[in-house]
């Protein structure tokens, strides 16, 4: 019992960490997108170009780890 908690525990210690670092690497992208593209009247539209490039980025890149995850069994 007690190791499948501190198990539990790792598990959850590591997600939270890897949403802090996902927080800091959108900032990033973000604030990168924004000195390349935002223009003050396009806003809106720059956020949602952003997200949807965002958004492909990781459909992308979880098609190619899921393949290669896949590709290993």
């Amino acid at each position: 019992m007690k190791d499948k908690l501190l198990e539990q525990m790792f598990t959850m210690f590591s997600a939270a960490l890897a949403f802090v670092a996902a927080l800091a690497w959108n900032n990033a992208v973000q604030g990168l997108f924004d000195t390349l593209y935002v223009l003050e009247k396009e806003g809106v539209i720059a956020r949602f170009l952003y997200a949807i490039m965002i958004t492909a980025f990781v459909v992308l890149l979880t098609t190619i780890l899921r393949n290669l995850y896949n590709h290993d069994d």
